[in-house]
């Protein structure tokens, strides 16, 4: 009876600055972890007239500053975009509890967006995964150990 209790499915994001992958992971019927990819965002993000051309012009002293200041606005655009576009899937798929792997300093921005209910919800761990495909996520020892945690 214990198990019933246990989810049969787990909920993980891999997002990096840019974009997000939404999957749901399980074990399949021979203990191998297996994944779906539910959904994806990327940025929609624009930089200001200034920054672009400021980037155009190239070799301006303090482009190095913009471009500074537009990297830290455009992982804190992408953070507000995912905290939003988070909310609807946790929603929309009533998820309990969800793994976000993102690297340190894209966590610590989505960190600061999250409204208090969906942190409750999200758990965070260091990676770097949004290039790699879905059997490699599938056999990540990260991905891998939370699937196999199921049981």
């Amino acid at each position: 009876m214990k198990n019933a209790s246990k989810p049969k499915n787990k909920w993980i994001v891999v997002a990096d600055s840019q974009k997000a992958r939404l999957l749901v992971g399980r074990l399949t019927e021979h203990g191998r972890p297996h994944l779906e990819e539910k959904g994806s965002l990327e940025t929609n993000y624009l930089p200001s007239e200034r920054e672009r051309s400021s980037s155009q012009q190239g070799g301006i002293h303090h482009g190095h500053v913009d471009s500074s200041h537009e990297g830290e606005e455009r992982v804190s655009h992408f953070a507000r975009q995912l905290s939003g576009w988070l909310q609807g899937q946790v929603q929309q798929n009533q998820i309990q509890d969800c793994l976000v792997f993102a690297p340190a300093r894209f966590l610590g921005a989505l960190r600061k967006e999250l409204p208090s209910a969906l942190q409750q919800r999200v758990a965070e761990r260091h990676g770097e995964m949004t290039k790699m495909g879905i059997g490699d996520l599938a056999q990540h020892p990260g991905i891998a150990a939370e699937l196999k945690a199921l049981v």
